[in-house]
């Protein structure tokens, strides 16, 4: 009391009311006025859960207190807005902004609404009301669609000192008097107008922005070219007060860029990556390097530089950071190299350098660094150091704070005499990795007794490690010691403890090849949070489990893809803290145990996916109530779900069930509360229905992503789930290959007015295209392909979908005119309409028109010529024309390299005329078919030069001549030819067909000659070989032999003569993939606001897999018949064709040794001699033809093992005795596999072996006299 007294006689009590008065205003919360206003822009601003908690419930009426809001202390009124990203991510409508909504926060300094999308401002709100804001200081726009409309505005903002304007759509040509008019802004300190089409001329108009400090012009088209140009450059002496200047990615500057950039003296920081740089930086002429005096920080990094930039460098004395990274620097053995160096040593305040990427660096690096004594961060990853690094020759560097020599071949560490002096006592980050340390390594860090955190990841440490030979590293926090090969990891010294490591990685080091069982201990580490095992196939359960017990503060566990048994899952319990544990693919087998979960109460995230887990959900996961994320995705689990434990665990917000054997009922009652649950998956389940679907209100369970597709139901199942009639917040939705036999859903584009997937391919959806009756502007990708749809796409489905990107129709009975209602589609990128009805002729300018980059028109009834347009788009990279009756020449097209083709299919059609010429500017096109039309003449050279070829397939034309006679052999990727029926004709030119990478060559049905060249067996990954139908004579090649993956050979047809190579029973490769290059278009399509370290780990985004390959097909004689082969099978098909030719001689035994091949013709030549009982090994044979021979002798009983025998044929030779017992398959041919074997006999002939025998025996021996 007696203070109070004192107090309230003092002159400190009006001070103490006027304190307690004001905290008492500010405590009230922010201004009504000010919280309507922000609730006005949250309904524009259209995403609410990135502004989640404004004004949601009666706690969070102070909007001062909401996220993205921060609010003068004193008077309540907001002075920071933070709104980027706040407009929906993934929704492609434009949007504009109304200015208006921000003048109620007068005392606003901070205003961003970055990477929102903004095209511009309503009509007569734009930025010049802004200017109201007197105090606003903070301003960014960057990642919008603004143009010129806004700069003459934005220049009336005299308040502003920060503005960024970078990624916009700006251009100096079109907006230059706009950035002339920002001289207005004198207190404007920072700019970035990076990621704009701009020019040099744009130096020129913010030359006097006199204020300027800092300015960001990555990305501009700045260049160095004429004087003209130049000049602008001379115009940034004016900004005097500039320390901050940004030009990287501008790849037309050159090497005197820093004569004109000299004369800013105040400049402390200058980023130059990727400018074009290359040689040496001058120090000539008026203005010179070195007046940059203050320069602090100088990035040159991605250039192609000199070492002689060096002695330029060492002109800058106040340089405390110096970036180099990839620019070709090397150290020859020449004496001037290390002058250079040296004079870098003059920097006597570098702390921060960094060479990494100069792979011709080498070891003599070190030894030019003695004297950077100064320096606290080194850098020298991938700058081909290697064997053993003199540690000498870093012994100065005693400040050293952070050193990197990853990614190099280093071996060891060379100690030397008085090497305790290298302590590094200000060591904390040391990165080792991928390098090929040993052991040793250990014991040679134990010094550095500072290290926070140690990476020696992929070296070679082997056998056991010790934690005790690096126990003085006291003070680690992070380790990470992957992807090495121990097979223990341990301390033996009890007292051994790391108590302040949080983080440690041990992927991979028990590795698959390991046989012994590896032993780990993690009793020195009691204090590890985040633990890593992936990838250890040999870990030691037992003695695991019992180090558990010390991690009692861990909290993160991962132990994906490292073989457990079930008996782990009972002993976790003593994890107390955790909160995340991912055991994918970890072999788990058996149901859940009981014990172990319950003291897991902070556990909120949990992947068990991809394992073999079965049962029903056992009841102590309802105990688990802190789980947000569960993934029990690809086991064996059974049960109802409504039944299961799921239905309690209310704070779900992710939640994967796919690939299981549950029951899911179609009305999803039981998660009718769970209102954070934004993700469910239940792909391949069983979806049971309901019958009673009657729904007494509206769930809470409102999810954003639904996904239910491949369910099997326990009746026919004719509509969609009722659940989906009353959810309204879907953005994401998969209900494919059902058989909904009803009208196609509009009522759910109606209802989820923010959708932005939906996927309900492979079902019976019928009747016409129904589009809902308002606009939908976030959809973005639609796929209702493989349904029974008729009639014509909607004109107006650009107004209802404007946002649409892809679009998925094939296997439909859609048709028309499709080019009408393509009018409009101005976002569309991807569009499938394969396998309709589609008809008439393609505009000429339809693809100019849009950003398509994917098109497949396949099998229609589209005519008329194919337009010039579709080749020249510099958007479309895959187009699919095939299997329609287009017509004409396409060879007199002319234009230069302006096409990003990457696929091109215009395969049966009409198309006449030559092959063109124009083929060889498609330089970026991997996969060609023209085939199955009519085009004539020779092939051109010019498909000698396609370098990125992968496939071409010219077969079924009238084709003509020799193969091209290249000056080069064709591109080096090219795997896939195929050129069968044609009228080829000549020899085969090496230089055409000196592929080293080819699998397939198929030349069958032309008229090609000569022999077989022996350059043949060169082709070391042929797989495929189809030579049949042609001229070719002589013999056959012994080089073929040398193709070890060969899988089918046809050389049937042909005039080939002399034996068989017996080689050839050593042919016939493991089965093949034909999987060559398939696009995946990874699109994340959703937001969820998930905000935890594991999102990235179990959050799985939405891919559309889009397959740009064209189908690999070959066709081979088999069973008699002629089979086309395609696709997947074809990797598995293999065969030997010989048959037609005047091959003579013995079949080699050898032959038996084709233990994988499926069909074998010999047929139709001159053989002789016995059939080889070595065949009884063909155990995969299913068709053998070995008619119309001059075979002799019995036919091997062994034959009869063969039980994948299908077709079996040895007519029209000489063979005799009895036929094999018509066991197995032999039971099975009938008399027209063996006739014309006079001597043969038994089933199911009509002679019989007693006849056969008799007529043998009336034949008289004649004896010749002596």
């Amino acid at each position: 009391m007696h203070w109070l007294l004192i107090l309230m006689d003092s002159k400190w009590l009006y001070a103490v009311l006027t304190l307690f008065l004001l905290e008492g205003m500010w405590c009230q919360g922010c201004l009504e006025q000010e919280r309507i206003a922000l609730l006005q822009l949250k309904s524009f601003f259209n995403d609410p859960w990135d502004l989640r908690n404004w004004g949601r419930g009666k706690e969070n009426l102070d909007c001062c207190r909401w996220e993205r809001v921060k609010c003068n202390r004193s008077s309540g009124r907001v002075i920071r807005l933070h709104l980027n990203y706040t407009l929906n991510s993934w929704s492609y409508s434009k949007f504009y902004l109304n200015t208006s909504l921000f003048l109620p926060f007068e005392e606003l300094k901070s205003l961003s609404l970055a990477e929102n999308g903004i095209a511009g401002c309503i009509e007569n709100e734009d930025f010049h009301r802004l200017s109201k804001l007197s105090n606003l200081e903070f301003l960014d726009l960057s990642g919008n669609d603004f143009n010129s409309s806004i700069l003459l505005p934005l220049s009336e903002l005299s308040s502003l000192k920060s503005l960024d304007l970078a990624a916009n759509d700006f251009q100096v040509s079109k907006h230059s008097n706009g950035f002339k008019r920002f001289f207005k802004l004198r207190s404007l300190e920072i700019l970035d107008l990076s990621d704009n089409y701009l020019n040099n001329s744009i130096l020129t108009s913010l030359s006097d922005l006199l204020s300027l400090k800092s300015l960001y012009l990555v990305n501009c088209n700045l260049m160095m070219a004429s004087n003209h140009t130049k000049a602008d450059f001379e115009t940034l002496s004016r900004l005097s007060h500039l320390e901050f200047l940004d030009l990287s990615d501008n790849m037309d500057l050159n090497d005197n860029i820093l004569s004109y950039l000299s004369s800013l003296s105040s400049l402390k920081t200058l980023i130059l990556r990727y400018c074009g740089l290359n040689g040496t930086l001058s120090t000539r002429g008026p203005m010179r390097f070195f007046n940059l005096r203050n320069l602090k920080i100088l990035d040159l990094s991605n250039n192609y530089l000199n070492i002689n930039i060096l002695t330029s460098l060492s002109e800058l004395p106040s340089l405390k950071s110096l970036s180099l990274v990839h620019c070709n620097l090397m150290i020859t053995s020449s004496h001037k190299d290390g002058v250079d160096f040296e004079k870098l040593s003059r920097l006597r305040h570098l702390e921060f350098l960094d060479l990494s990427e100069n792979m011709d660096l080498k070891n003599n690096i070190l030894s030019y660094l003695i004297e950077f004594s100064s320096l606290k961060t080194l850098t020298l990853s991938n700058c081909g150091l290697n064997g053993t690094l003199n540690t000498r020759e870093l012994s100065n560097l005693r400040n050293l704070k952070v050193l990197d020599i990853s990614v190099n071949n280093i071996e060891r560490l060379k100690s030397f005499p008085g090497e305790r002096n290298l302590r590094f006592v200000y060591l904390e980050f040391l990165d080792l990795s991928y390098n090929f340390f040993n052991n040793s390594v250990l014991s040679f860090i134990n010094k550095f007794s500072n290290l926070k955190s140690l990476n020696i990841r992929d070296n070679d440490l082997t056998g056991s490690v010790d934690a005790t030979d690096f126990d003085a590293l006291s003070n680690l926090k992070e380790l990470d010691m992957s992807y090495n090969n121990l097979n223990q990891f341990f301390a033996t010294k009890a007292n051994a403890s790391f108590s302040k490591l949080k983080t440690l990685y041990l992927d991979g080091i028990f590795p698959k090849e390991s046989s012994v069982p590896a032993q780990l201990s993690l009793n020195a580490f009691p204090s590890l949070k985040k633990l890593h095992l992936i990838e250890n196939y040999h870990l030691n359960q037992t003695m695991f489990i019992q180090t558990l017990q010390v991690l009692s503060n861990l909290k993160e566990l991962f132990l994906d893809q490292s073989p457990l048994s079930i008996n782990f899952l009972q002993n976790i319990s003593v994890l107390t803290s955790l909160k995340s544990m991912s055991l994918r693919n970890c072999g788990l087998t058996g149901t859940l145990p009981i014990q172990g979960w319950c003291d897991l109460k902070n556990l909120e995230e949990m992947d068990l996916s991809g394992n073999e887990l079965g049962g029903m959900l056992p009841s102590f996961l309802a105990n688990l109530t802190s789980l947000r994320l569960l993934d029990i995705s690809q086991n064996l689990f059974t049960g109802n779900v409504a039944s299961s434990p799921l239905a309690d665990l209310i704070l779900l917000r992710y939640l994967s069930i796919s690939n299981n054997k549950f029951q899911v009922p179609d009305s999803f009652k039981s998660f009718a509360n769970h209102s954070n649950l934004k993700v469910f998956l239940s792909d391949f389940n069983q979806l049971v229905l309901e019958h009673d679907r009657v729904q007494t209100r509206v769930p809470k369970f409102q999810p954003r992503v639904f996904s239910l597709s491949n369910c099997r139901a326990n009746e026919e199942l004719t509509k969609p789930p009722s659940l989906l009639y009353y959810l309204y917040d879907l953005r994401y939705v998969d209900l494919s290959f059902y058989k909904f036999m009803e009208a196609l859903p509009y009522w759910l584009f109606e209802n989820n007015t923010r959708l932005q997937v939906v996927v309900m391919k492979n079902n019976s959806f019928m009747g016409s295209f129904h589009l809902p009756s308002h606009p939908n502007l976030d959809v973005w990708e639609i796929d209702i392909s493989n349904n029974q749809i008729q009639g014509e796409i909607p004109l107006n489905i650009s107004l209802i979908f404007p946002s649409l990107r892809l679009l998925f129709l094939s296997g439909n009975g859609l048709g028309g005119n499709f080019s009408k209602w393509l009018v409009g589609m101005n976002s569309l990128e991807v569009l499938d309409l394969s396998n309709n009805q589609f008809s008439g002729t393609l505009p000429k300018d339809f693809v100019t028109r849009s950003f398509l980059s994917y098109l497949r028109l396949s099998n229609n009834n589209l005519t008329g010529k194919i337009p010039l347009s579709v080749f020249k788009s510099q958007s479309l990279d895959a187009l699919f024309l095939d299997r329609n009756n287009f017509e004409g020449e396409i060879s007199n097209f002319h234009f230069s390299r302006s096409s990003y083709l990457n696929v091109l299919d215009i395969s049966n059609n009409n198309l006449l005329g030559e092959l063109p010429r124009w083929i060889k500017n498609l330089t970026y096109l991997k996969e060609l078919d023209l085939s199955n039309n009519h085009f004539k003449g020779s092939i051109p050279e010019e498909f000698c030069y396609n370098a990125n070829l992968w496939l071409l397939d010219l077969s079924h034309n009238n084709l003509s001549g020799s193969p091209p006679h290249c000056s080069s052999p064709p591109s080096p990727y090219l795997s896939h030819m195929y050129l069968s029926r044609n009228r080829l004709s000549g020899q085969l030119p090496h230089s055409f067909f000196n592929i080293s990478s080819l699998e397939i060559l198929d030349l069958g049905e032309n008229n090609l000659s000569g022999s077989i060249p022996k350059w043949i067996g060169t082709l070391s990954d042929l797989s495929i070989m189809r030579l049949k139908g042609n001229l070719f004579f002589g013999e056959i090649p012994n080089e073929i032999c040398e193709l070890d993956q060969l899988r089918i050979m046809d050389l049937s047809h042909n005039q080939l003569s002399g034996h068989i190579p017996s080689c050839l029973g050593h042919l016939i490769g493991a089965p093949h993939s034909f999987f060559r290059w398939r696009t995946i278009w990874e699109i994340s399509t959703f937001n969820i606001d998930i905000s935890t370290e594991m999102e990235s780990t179990f959050m799985q985004e939405v891919y559309t897999r889009l397959d740009k390959s064209i189908q690999d097909r070959v066709e081979l004689v088999t069973k008699w018949w002629s089979y086309t082969y395609e696709g997947n099978v074809l990797g598995y098909m293999s065969g030997i064709d010989l048959s037609c030719n005047h091959l003579i001689g013995l079949i080699p035994l050898e032959m038996g040794n084709l233990s994988d091949i499926h069909s074998l013709n010999l047929s139709h030549n001159n053989l002789t001699g016995p059939i080889p009982s070595t065949f009884s090994n063909l155990k995969q044979l299913e068709s053998l033809d070995l008619s119309f021979n001059d075979l002799n002798g019995e036919i091997p009983s062994q034959l009869t093992e063969l039980n994948s025998l299908a077709i079996f044929s040895v007519a029209h030779n000489s063979l005799s005795g009895p036929i094999p017992s018509g066991k197995g398959q032999f039971g099975t041919f009938d008399k027209s596999s063996y006739e014309e074997n006079p001597l043969l006999c038994g089933p199911p002939l009509e002679t019989s072996c007693e006849e056969t025998d008799s007529q043998q025996k009336k034949i008289c021996p004649i004896t010749l006299a002596p």
